[in-house]
């Protein structure tokens, strides 16, 4: 059920947007915007959208605390911030306030692989319960939640940034264009310079996705940083791989990881057939 009308919700904050001291505020980048307005302008590239309000389930008294306690977020966060947390109330992740709602929103959240909802919840309930202490204890509650440390995707070390699928169709093509070109018997007798670079290209995305390593780190690479002989240990090649930051005069190939990265078969196999062109 909704609490209001919309063309009523409508009319009353058009009224407010005139009358009310609060109305005129301005972001933490001093760009100026009308709170009862449905768009705000938090900076010279993100615009706020509340018209979701009118057609939410809270009542006007609600829809103005929500309204003020987002300008207070805009005011004292980035435009980053803010624009996520405008996001997250006109989506609806929070139905009601109540201890209800942010339970639903919890449960909710723990489908998925990160608490960013409830994160950015909280910035919002911890500014709600300054304004309106009696909202305090919705802050209590859901600061009590433990937030989950998920690994960003990005940081994978076997999958990166990429979803499970477009990995596995990655390899799988990886794989298949590997057996077209190493075994061609007409490639092998000699290769134009065309062909060597799409095997250049191809070495380098094989070790991009077998090691995980930035394209900046894997361009140093040298044949004397590949280990030819099986480490003993992992049964596998390995490659020695230079630090992404060095903080160092010396030049960039001076400062190399810790442990070296062993290989996959396959990708062992292409670096040998390609040295051995």
């Amino acid at each position: 059920m909704k609490a209001i009308n919309e063309s009523t919700s409508k009319a009353y904050f058009n009224q407010l947007s005139e009358s009310h001291p609060e109305a005129i505020r301005t972001s933490k980048l001093n760009t100026k915007f009308n709170v009862f307005k449905d768009e705000w302008a938090i900076d010279n590239c993100r615009t706020g959208h509340l018209s979701g309000l009118h057609d939410s389930n809270f009542n006007l008294d609600e829809q103005t605390k929500i309204r003020l306690t987002l300008a207070d977020v805009v005011n004292q966060n980035s435009p980053k911030v803010s624009t996520l947390c405008i996001q997250s109330i006109m989506k609806n992740n929070i139905k009601v306030l109540s201890i209800h709602g942010l339970k639903l929103l919890v449960s909710i959240s723990r489908t998925n692989s990160s608490d960013s909802k409830i994160n950015i919840i909280k910035t919002f309930l911890k500014k709600l319960a300054i304004r309106y202490p009696e909202y305090k204890h919705l802050e209590k509650y859901i600061c009590s939640i433990k937030i989950r440390k998920s690994q960003p995707s990005i940081y994978d070390s076997k999958k990166g940034a990429l979803t499970e699928y477009e990995y596995n169709s990655l390899c799988v093509n990886l794989n298949t264009k590997s057996d077209k070109l190493f075994t061609n018997p007409v490639l092998r007798v000699k290769y134009s310079l065309d062909q060597f670079i799409n095997l250049r290209s191809f070495v380098s995305l094989r070790l991009l996705q077998s090691t995980s390593r930035r394209p900046t780190q894997l361009s140093h690479l040298k044949w004397c940083d590949l280990n030819f002989e099986k480490n003993q240990v992992m049964d596998a090649l390995t490659l020695r791989m230079t630090k992404v930051k060095q903080k160092t005069s010396l030049g960039f190939r001076k400062i190399f990881e810790r442990y070296e990265i062993p290989l996959d078969t396959k990708t062992s196999i292409d670096l040998i057939n390609f040295k051995n062109i």
